[in-house]
């Protein structure tokens, strides 16, 4: 009789320790061992509660010199218990079987990640004890790190990096939801962000398969890595963001230009670009300037869609907050009239980016702000100057670009506000189209009546119903 049958029939405990033991000794495959605790788990779990007792008991043997093959083995019986539905069970045999080190554990991550078996990884990222997340967290990263120079090297590894994303995941459901972790150090929590962050990023390539947000476990683990750090002190937050990003020196060489990388580690990047749009008003001015900056700015002058969006949204980010980073403003205003309309700025991102500038400008409480700000207003009307004349595309380009000038009025410091009316004033009435001019006497009320503050709204409200009558008026006379 093969030893699974004997550890598959037979009623005494003993008997199934003692065979259990042995195979573990026999046994150099760590997988192979867990999928045998999964099969003979399944085969005795109907007989009662302390039908697998001897498969735990050989797995917790600490006479057992085949650490890893034991907790395999006592994993497999686990998982299957968690399959099955026996929760406080399946807790049971974790907490019976989790004795062994780092390195035991370190051994079966390992083979987990071989063998692309997310269901064991995220298992154990659940059920590993509080003191060993962070060497978890460590084992995780190391995997979705050899999934990256595979991808790299022309050999992609779907069901390592699908492993990975679950395991970040357990792992994030574990350590970064504050009713879970009462168990889990703070430091703790921190050591492991960054490497739950970079585990992510390195399987990037794959998840960005399922679409531009990821497969739903990939945005569950990064909905839970970026609330966490949301709710954290800022000087917590920079240092666990600074050491994410040096796990990725890509991130500081590639804006010098000193580095070419492969398309996989470009959606690293990717990924990065995207997380510190969630986490850069939680960043001191130094970092910002030494590591994001430089690389939204990058980004930002390139046209492949997806790092193009990303860079431009971390640039609002930074202009948006309640700090604005104002240097940023000339410099990005001057970037959206070189890149408009026809080298990736769209209307729409004229729309909303370049109010943001000038609004980050107007924040400055000494003069240069106001005169940055004004300056910016003039630069655009002389964009929108640029389409004067006949023809259906300058027609369009006028109207885009008087799109974005109304949005100034909720933007521009006060005391720009008379001319800025003035001169909006002056190139609507004189538009050829009587349904452009009335488009955009509607465009101009939305703006005011939706988004200028109590502040200037007295002006501009009176001025906006005369500038409807004026429309009106032109319309009647055609």
């Amino acid at each position: 009789m093969s030893a699974e049958r004997i550890l598959g029939a037979s009623p005494a405990a003993n008997i199934v320790a003692e065979v259990a033991r042995d195979v573990i000794e026999r046994s150099s495959d760590t997988y192979a061992l867990y999928r045998l605790g999964r099969r003979v788990a399944a085969a005795r779990a109907a007989q009662g509660p302390r039908a697998l007792d001897g498969l735990l008991q050989a797995a917790a043997d600490p006479r057992v010199a085949n650490g890893a093959g034991a907790l395999a083995l006592g994993a497999g019986v686990a998982v299957e218990l968690g399959e099955r539905g026996h929760a406080q069970r399946m807790q049971a045999a974790w907490a019976r079987v989790m004795g062994g080190g780092d390195h035991v554990r370190a051994q079966l991550v390992g083979a987990a990640g071989e063998a692309g078996d997310g269901q064991l990884l995220g298992a154990l990222a659940a059920a590993v004890p509080a003191a060993a997340v962070g060497a978890v967290a460590g084992e995780v990263h190391a995997l979705a790190v050899a999934a990256l120079l595979q991808c790299e090297r022309g050999h992609e590894d779907a069901a390592r990096a699908r492993a990975v994303v679950c395991a970040v995941e357990a792992l994030a459901q574990r350590v970064f939801v504050d009713d879970a972790c009462v168990a889990v150090a703070d430091a703790t929590r921190w050591a492991a962000w960054p490497q739950c962050a970079d585990a992510l990023a390195c399987v990037h390539w794959h998840t960005l398969r399922a679409g531009r947000a990821g497969s739903d476990a990939f945005r569950r683990a990064t909905t839970l890595l970026v609330a966490f750090a949301q709710r954290g002190a800022a000087a917590r937050v920079d240092a666990a963001v600074r050491a994410a990003c040096a796990l990725q020196p890509c991130l500081r060489f590639v804006p010098q230009g000193h580095m070419r990388v492969a398309p996989a580690r470009e959606r690293a990047v990717l990924f990065y670009l995207d997380l510190l749009e969630h986490v850069a008003e939680l960043l001191p001015v130094n970092t910002l300037q030494l590591l994001v900056v430089p690389l939204a700015a990058h980004y930002a002058q390139r046209a492949p869609s997806e790092w193009f969006e990303s860079a431009h949204a971390l640039v609002l980010a930074l202009l948006e907050q309640r700090e604005p980073l104002r240097e940023l403003a000339p410099w990005y205003a001057d970037l959206l009239l070189e890149l408009y309309p026809d080298r990736g700025i769209s209307a729409d991102l004229l729309r909303i980016a370049y109010p943001a500038a000038v609004r980050a400008l107007a924040a400055e409480p000494s003069r240069v702000g106001c005169a940055l700000a004004a300056d910016c207003v003039q630069r655009l009307f002389a964009r929108l100057d640029a389409f004067a004349g006949s023809g259906a595309v300058r027609a369009v380009r006028r109207r885009e670009v008087l799109g974005a000038v109304a949005e100034l009025l909720a933007a521009v410091p006060l005391e720009l506000l008379p001319r800025l009316m003035r001169d909006l004033e002056l190139r609507v009435v004189s538009e050829r189209e009587w349904n452009t001019r009335r488009v955009l006497a509607d465009e101009i009320q939305d703006v005011v009546l939706e988004r200028a503050d109590l502040s200037r709204k007295p002006a501009l409200s009176a001025w906006v119903w005369q500038l409807r009558a004026t429309v009106n008026n032109s319309i009647s006379k055609i």
